[in-house]
């Protein structure tokens, strides 16, 4: 069983990069560029691609857009 929210809520206070502001929600899962978070609810995961990494050299793949 994972540790409630408010545990990973403090963690990303106490050791987090300070240079996002948090989303205010739990991702719990991902597969593709979809993450979901611990209610359910989906969202489309725009700072990466399949099979790139989020830190990456390669050009912004939505830069036609």
């Amino acid at each position: 069983m994972s540790p409630p929210a408010p545990h990973f809520i403090a963690m990303e206070a106490r050791f987090g990069a300070l240079n996002y502001q948090p989303l205010g929600v739990i991702l719990s899962r991902g597969e593709s560029v979809w993450l979901w978070d611990t209610q359910g609810n989906r969202y489309l995961d725009w700072m990466r691609r399949p099979g790139q990494s989020t830190i990456s050299a390669e050009p912004d793949p939505f830069s036609h857009m």
